[in-house]
């Protein structure tokens, strides 16, 4: 209890040092919160890193003693976590860190499922059963079809950096500002964002782009109890923060509603910019993100993202209808509102080791299979919504 620099006299056996005391004789239990640093993705966008705290369970204090520190007493509890309940995030947090052979570790059944294509190689767990992570090619990018061909973007003329002003053409397309801050987090949800590009005059350090750089953090892949594999990350993750981009195939609509029976891998792109309740859901997900209230005119024409055969990481985040992600569209490297990127974002901050999930979007009655049936699936999430 307490001990820091600032602190410059004696502590009393009072307050919060008289209520721990006070637990040893009454047998009480008590609640222990850690807090997590956000780890360092960058010197960029180093800035000041929030401490995320995360609950960690019931502990017992079992004994208290006065011990000088500078010079001073301070009071000392010795606390011990109960058992029975479920195993610490940041013992297996700090297991993965000194672990140098990732196999090593227990349940990991694929050292890297990315098979060198990305930076941090991202693992497959499973301490439930045999299973491992059904084949597919890992892609870091896009795959698009012969007959895509988009014209480059308009890009911006800055040379210092990019800022929220007229003169970035890049932030007047993002309603004049730019969407992200210094260390790298989103700011302002909207149908659509725009990030500078390769027609862009500013460097590739510029704060308006995020994305386009790829993944940061590591994650891994993970068995779930219920809902097959899931995604979840090794450090903890602040509010905004981007995690990685939805990719697959392009297809275009028809085709898609053709590859029957493998639904749970299809992102329909290019339909949510008038999407109204969407972007309310989004400011209540992230309460200090802001909305855009304007949305804008897209074509009619449809297209959907396949994931089963060629995908990466993405494909295996789980839908959840409290999520703590979001998908954002994105546009850097052309200008076709029909066709964005799907960036997914951190809604909230996230403790290590908790599942990372999106909403999927689908509302119950409107999806049809190719005979125009409607197509029900029961959720698992077990959310309160």
């Amino acid at each position: 209890g307490g001990g820091d620099k600032k602190h410059r006299e004696h502590q009393k056996l009072e307050r919060g040092n008289l209520g721990l005391k006070n637990c040893i004789e009454a047998r009480s239990p008590v609640r222990v919160i850690r807090g997590f640093k956000e780890a360092k993705i960058s010197e960029a966008h180093d800035g000041s890193r929030p401490k995320i705290y995360t609950y960690d369970g019931l502990y017992q204090v079992e004994k208290y003693w006065p011990e000088l520190l500078n010079g001073y007493s301070v009071f000392k509890f010795q606390l011990r976590r109960l058992p029975g309940q479920p195993e610490l995030a940041w013992k297996i947090v700090k297991q993965v860190g000194k672990s140098k052979i990732p196999t090593a570790r227990k349940g990991v059944c694929v050292g890297d499922v990315t098979h060198g294509g990305e930076k941090i190689p991202i693992c497959a767990v499973n301490t439930l059963d045999g299973e491992r992570p059904a084949p597919f090619k890992y892609i870091d990018k896009m795959r698009y079809p012969e007959w895509y061909n988009p014209a480059p973007p308009q890009g911006c003329d800055c040379v210092g950096g990019c800022s929220d002003s007229e003169k970035c053409a890049c932030a007047v397309k993002n309603g004049g500002e730019i969407p992200f801050n210094h260390n790298g987090a989103i700011v302002e949800a909207k149908p659509i964002v725009y990030e500078c590009g390769p027609s862009c005059k500013c460097s590739r350090s510029c704060h308006n782009r995020v994305s386009q750089h790829g993944m940061r953090y590591p994650l891994e892949v993970f068995k779930t109890e219920t809902r097959g594999w899931g995604v979840r990350s090794l450090s903890s993750i602040a509010s905004g923060t981007f995690i990685c981009e939805y990719v697959g195939e392009l297809l275009r609509d028809t085709e898609a509603e053709q590859r029957t029976g493998n639904d749970e891998y299809l992102f329909d792109i290019g339909h949510n910019y008038n999407d109204e309740s969407l972007w309310k859901g989004v400011s209540k997900l992230i309460p200090d993100l802001h909305t855009s209230g304007s949305c804008e005119d897209v074509e009619e024409v449809g297209y959907t993202i396949d994931a089963l055969n060629y995908g990466n990481v993405g494909r295996f985040i789980n839908h959840s209808c409290s999520p703590n992600l979001y998908a954002q569209n994105v546009l850097y490297d052309h200008d076709d509102k029909a066709l964005p990127h799907i960036m997914l974002f951190a809604a909230e901050n996230i403790p290590p080791l908790q599942e990372l999930t999106y909403h999927y979007n689908y509302n119950v009655g409107h999806v049809h299979d190719s005979d125009g049936n409607i197509k029900k699936k029961e959720c698992h999430c077990g959310s309160h919504e």
